[in-house]
Order: structure tokens, then C-alpha cells, then sequence
């Protein structure tokens, strides 16, 4: 689905559900378990233009019940 954008700034707000038993983040020498986003716009007639943030997932209440 694609839509015509104005100049200027967009806010395009939006969720996301992790899944319960997904790894919380974490970081050692010998590995990690890290999470980023990624939003791509495509425009007509010019290079794609990309935006990404990393973000921490953190353990939840029951994390300790499940061990990895």
C-alpha cells in the first residue's frame, strides 16, 4: 500500500507484541542476544531512505522459570 507524503516532519506511531518467551537482551564476550528496528521509505525517483534503532528487551516476571 503506498500513499503520497507532504514535506515536512511524519510521525508514523505504531505497536508491536514481543512474544512472552522471547530472550531478554545480553551482551558477553562469546555472544549476545540484541533487538533492532528497521523502517525503510521508498520514494519514486531517489534512493531509499532507512532509519534503524537498537532497543533492550528486559527480563520479565517470570524469566527465572524458563531458564535458556
Amino acid at each position: 500500500n503506498s500513499s503520497e507524503l507532504s514535506p515536512g516532519s511524519h510521525i508514523f506511531p505504531f505497536t508491536f507484541e514481543l512474544p512472552t518467551d522471547v530472550p531478554n537482551t545480553f551482551f558477553h564476550a562469546y555472544g549476545q542476544v540484541s533487538y533492532s528496528i528497521e523502517a525503510i521509505i521508498i520514494q519514486s525517483g531517489t534512493s531509499q531512505r532507512k532509519a534503524s534503532r537498537s532497543f533492550i528487551v528486559l527480563p520479565g516476571p517470570y524469566s527465572n522459570q524458563f531458564p535458556i
